[in-house]
């Protein structure tokens, strides 16, 4: 059976490759200079269907900072320099590149003179730019917390949902976050200075939480890297006041961590674990660890490692994939080779790759040393940033390098045999009521399964086959919409197998109601001179659009949901009916007669129509009026005990209709008094348990 699903997948692979032979994939150096001896990118952003990056390099002048803007095949299509004989610039060590809601790109690093032989007034900048590469902006972060630091470095920069800004970096041995507003203007700082006996603090990530709140990973040592160290983990308040905060690591020397927010509300942690120190001449050993941690207090829910132990894993980077899982990128201890892990929420291993590490080489080779920046694109790939370093034996020489993946990391689609390719997602459908809905995707993998599933409050729950659901573990889900209450469903499908899952892109299906008739004309002998009505209360998606008929040929001008003759005249008699028309089509009402009688007593104006629908209801209630003329009425709705849960006061010509949000009420049965013009009408109504 193995040998059997082996062949399988092998020929999944091949199909794959020639199925996806479209798919762009590329692996490239990003030059700047020609002299330059060591260049490093980090920062990689996609927007406007363009990928940008920002590389530092070193020049005779000092450090500057090149930004490349990129077309899909990872071609360069303009670039700009930021640096000049004065003003040097660097940020090539973490994710210092990002883009804005307004269409920009934000960046930060350090700021210092050039002329200065040995940088020693070094600034954190902030600078925003256009897509064009052109600044718009430029600010200087002011410390206020260290003085006689001289050496800050800008790490990381996100925009925040006031559309301000907050960037982590170092000021000296310390670890610090900004606040600013939208135009970089400095708000508020703070600083972080080690745990314990460890007096550095390097920090490594931040994303805000959905409470305008900080998540944040470090590094805290002592000095002496190698010998100790811990990754710490921060959850902050929007002001920057610790919530709580969590040592990640081991017994041993650690590094960095990075934490994000899963989509569960949890927080997944990637990071270094030491299982063996590189004391007394022993071989280090450093591996992957992965931990879930509950977002409230830092709770470990969760807990795995990975890697190889005879290599030395350093995260330098970590995000989510549009499935839900996540990806981390970075180089070992030593910048020997770069590597690409994937792994889920619950902290299970998905995949590792390196790249291009030849150990043994005693000639020339190429190897990508790091991977520095990582993001998820919108066609389901990875694009990473880092440095290529072409080796001799006695020199080096370092090229920024950028590379473009399939969501396995592989170069070539089909790679990994085991992958599972979302080819076609859901979309989005909007249909009325009693209709049939499907979902359909398109999914090529080894030996996969489907799982729809449905959001309902805040939890994801998985479809089973009933009346209303049909194919809830095929490639289509069938929706029979007749059963179902509410008027939009978020759904998506889980696709899977014994080596990944992915999850689908969300699908809504919004439903619309075909008109229904609660009120319809009604039969009328009338006396000349006296006022006739035919009026319509219907129920359904708004907005409806009337057009009367008289015997059959349509009234120019008679466009509204009721129909009045004052005074009626022999002219007037004849068959009438409506055509009301909403999203869901047309819908036309009973046919009324309108007669001429001398010996007619007329209508009872003072007693009007009262409708409750539905009635037993479980959310909403439609309320309605209808009587000929102009009418003042006082609607309540009281409990059995006499409270009331809902009053108004309404002034109508010939009909009244509102739709009453129930669902606060508690079951049971309810009055609905209205009081027109001193005369009392009742109804009862009954709010039913889900």
């Amino acid at each position: 059976m193995k040998s059997l699903t082996f062949s399988i997948c092998l020929l999944f692979s091949l199909q794959m490759s020639y199925l996806f032979a479209q798919t762009i994939t590329f692996n490239k150096t990003v030059i700047f200079t020609t002299d330059s001896t060591d260049e490093r990118c980090s920062g990689v952003v996609e927007a406007d269907g363009r990928y940008f990056i920002a590389c530092t390099f070193p020049s005779s002048k000092g450090y500057h900072i090149g930004m490349a803007e990129l077309d899909q095949n990872g071609n360069k299509i303009s670039s700009a320099i930021v640096g000049d004989s004065i003003n040097c610039y660097s940020g090539a060590w973490s994710n210092v590149l990002n883009k804005t809601s307004d269409g920009n790109l934000i960046l930060t690093g350090s700021h210092y003179d050039c002329r200065d032989s040995v940088p020693v007034d070094e600034k954190i900048f902030l600078m925003k730019l256009t897509y064009e590469l052109e600044i718009i902006w430029t600010k200087l972060i002011i410390d206020t917390l260290h003085p006689g630091e001289t050496e800050f470095m800008g790490e990381y920069v996100i925009e925040t949902s006031d559309n301000g800004f907050a960037l982590i970096g170092q000021a000296g041995i310390k670890g610090v976050l900004y606040k600013t507003d939208s135009l970089g203007k400095q708000l508020w700082q703070r600083g972080f200075s080690g745990h314990r006996s460890l007096l550095y603090e390097y920090m490594s990530s931040i994303q805000e939480l959905p409470d305008s709140g900080f998540l944040i990973g470090s590094y805290a040592f002592d000095g002496q890297q190698y010998q100790s160290g811990d990754p710490w983990v921060y959850r902050l308040t929007k002001t920057g006041q610790v919530i709580w905060q969590k040592d990640v690591g081991g017994p041993h020397p650690d590094e960095r961590a990075i934490p994000i927010l899963s989509d569960d509300s949890s927080v997944v942690v990637i990071a270094p674990y030491t299982t063996k120190a590189a004391w007394f001449g022993l071989q280090e050993e450093i591996r992957l660890r992965v931990m879930k941690l509950r977002l409230s207090d830092g709770m470990i829910l969760a807990d795995g490692m990975y890697g190889e132990p005879d290599n030395l894993y350093v995260p330098n980077q970590a995000f989510q994939m549009t499935d839900g899982t996540f990806r981390a990128c970075g180089t070992d201890i030593y910048g020997r080779c770069a590597w690409l892990f994937g792994f889920t929420p619950e902290a299970d291993s998905l995949f590792l790759r390196k790249y291009n590490y030849e150990p043994d080489a005693v000639s020339t080779f190429d190897t990508l040393r790091e991977f520095k920046g990582g993001i998820a694109c919108s066609d389901g790939g990875i694009l990473l940033s880092g440095t290529y370093y072409l080796v001799y034996r006695a020199s080096y020489r370092g090229n920024g390098w950028i590379v473009k993946t399939d969501p396995y990391g592989c170069f070539s689609i089909g790679c990994d045999t085991n992958a599972i390719y979302l080819l076609d997602q859901p979309d989005p459908v909007t249909i009325c009521r009693d209709q049939t809905a499907v979902l359909p995707v398109i999914a090529s993998g080894c030996a996969i399964s489907y799982q729809w599933q449905v959001h309902e409050g805040s939890l994801w729950n998985d479809i089973e086959e009933n009346q209303v659901y049909f194919g809830s573990d095929s490639s289509s889900l069938v929706i029979h919409t007749r059963g179902l209450e509410d008027s939009v469903y978020t759904y998506r499908v889980k696709i899977f197998n014994d080596f990944y899952q992915l999850f689908s892109d969300l699908a809504e299906v919004e439903l619309f109601d075909s008109t229904s008739f609660i009120v319809q004309p009604q039969d009328q002998n009338i006396r000349r001179s006296d006022t006739a009505r035919f009026y319509l209360l219907v129920a359904g998606e708004d907005p409806f659009s009337y057009q009367w008929y008289k015997d059959g040929e349509l009234l120019e001008g008679r466009t509204s949901d009721s129909l009045v003759f004052f005074p009626v005249t022999e002219s007037d008699t004849g068959l009438y009916y409506c055509l009301v028309t909403n999203t869901c089509g047309v819908k036309r009402s009973r046919d009324a007669r309108l007669d001429i009688n001398h010996t007619s007593i007329g209508i009872d104006h003072k007693k009007p129509e009262v409708y409750c629908y539905p009635n037993p209801f479980y959310d909403q209630i439609v309320l309605g009026i209808a009587t000929p003329g102009k009418h003042s009425a006082d609607i309540v709705v009281r409990g059995v005990s006499g409270k009331v849960n809902y009053s108004c006061q309404v002034t109508f010509v010939g009909s009244f209709r509102c739709e009453l949000n129930g669902s606060g009420f508690e079951p049971g049965f309810y009055l609905l008094e209205i009081n027109m013009e001193g005369h009392l009408f009742h109804r009862k109504i009954l709010k039913l348990k889900k």
